[in-house]
């Protein structure tokens, strides 16, 4: 993001094809410098989805999934009350 906002306050800049200013690329450790000259600004590590999770999801295949788990909760008598959030590491919340 960083990068796209310097690009395109360059291009402001520049014109017709004459170069009045020009930067180097923003350094790996740009972030860091950035709050450090910032106290005031919090950063937050965030947990990014894998695309191969993501990729394959449509309106069909959710409507599947929901339509498969809804039709063994009647075969089985499954009540809600009885049903857990988890994932692979383990108990997230009862439901």
């Amino acid at each position: 993001m960083a990068e796209e906002l310097r690009r395109q306050r360059i291009k402001t800049i520049n014109d017709d094809g004459i170069e009045r200013v020009s930067y180097p690329p923003i350094a790996k450790q740009w972030v860091n410098r950035f709050l450090a000259r910032h106290p005031e600004l919090n950063s937050t590590i965030g947990r990014t989805i894998d695309a191969v999770w993501i990729k394959d999801v449509t309106k069909d295949t959710l409507m599947k999934w929901f339509n498969d788990v809804h039709k063994i909760f009647n075969e089985h008598n499954i009540d809600l009350k009885n049903v857990y959030n988890m994932d692979e590491s383990g108990f997230l919340s009862e439901r």
